[in-house]
């Protein structure tokens, strides 16, 4: 009698759950085939042929210029702190890896004298 009540109260609770997981997981593995195979979607080129050249002037407050040599690459990579604008920080990357080129780079890019970007500037060399 036990057996039996034990064996329906199975059927009738378990057999559900394992069909509901199994319904789930086939269409869950259905979805997700459905998602990432879909290949063609139309993607919107941004094109750039006749795209001008727009030019910015601001003042800001130089706080800091930090500039990482990368000796192997022959590059430097610059980042400018800002303050007293809502501008926080530049970056730029020359091709050149002395410091009187980089130096002079940068003070013709932020308009300021080579004195004060040395005054300013750190060195990281790799």
């Amino acid at each position: 009698m036990q057996v039996r009540r034990a064996l329906k109260l199975s059927l009738g609770f378990g057999l559900p759950m394992v069909l509901m997981g199994a319904v789930f997981w086939a269409g869950s593995g259905w979805l997700t085939g459905r998602v990432l195979g879909q290949s063609d979607f139309d993607v919107a080129q941004i094109d750039t042929t006749g795209a001008e050249a727009v030019s910015v002037a601001f003042a800001v407050r130089v706080l800091s210029i930090d500039a990482e040599i990368d000796r192997n690459s022959q590059v430097t990579e610059v980042t400018v702190q800002t303050g007293g604008s809502s501008l926080q920080e530049m970056e730029f990357e020359y091709p050149l890896a002395d410091y009187a080129e980089v130096e002079n780079a940068i003070a013709e890019d932020l308009s300021i004298t080579s004195e004060q970007v040395r005054r300013l500037i750190r060195y990281r060399i790799n």
